[in-house]
């Protein structure tokens, strides 16, 4: 029996053990469909993608990317996160909250990590 507090790390590798059969290189989501994929994933959890600004990048990335990217890197230094997006390209689709604005009081934006290969959501980290 697997403790629950594992069931997730594992998951992540097994998901990770699978996308090892395509080169990490493979393309098929454009930007585009990676916005509107996490814009959906946000909106079917209640949230309000329309408040936020939504910014991306040209290209994929990989996860050594990320981390070379981020001031944040220990954030997604764990054995979580490197599962999750250490063996694939994803798009970075970035909700910030727009400056002057009154209608988001509190917290901090988001980053949905979106498979650059099938356009599924891979994860959601909130910032506080």
């Amino acid at each position: 029996m697997v403790p629950r507090e594992q069931v997730p790390l594992i998951l992540g590798l097994l998901i990770a053990a699978w996308s090892w059969s395509r080169p990490a290189s493979a393309v098929d989501v454009t930007a585009k469909q990676a916005i509107k994929a996490a814009i959906d994933e946000k909106r079917r959890l209640h949230e309000k993608p329309e408040l936020f600004e939504i910014v991306t990048g040209e290209t994929p990335m990989t996860y050594q990317q990320l981390l070379k990217r981020t001031s944040h890197s220990s954030v997604f230094r764990t054995t979580k996160w490197k599962a999750l997006l250490g063996s694939r390209t994803f798009w970075l689709v970035e909700f910030r909250i727009p400056e002057n604005t009154t209608e988001i009081v509190g917290g901090g934006g988001s980053w949905v990590f979106v498979d650059s290969r099938d356009g599924t959501v891979v994860s959601i980290h909130h910032w506080k």
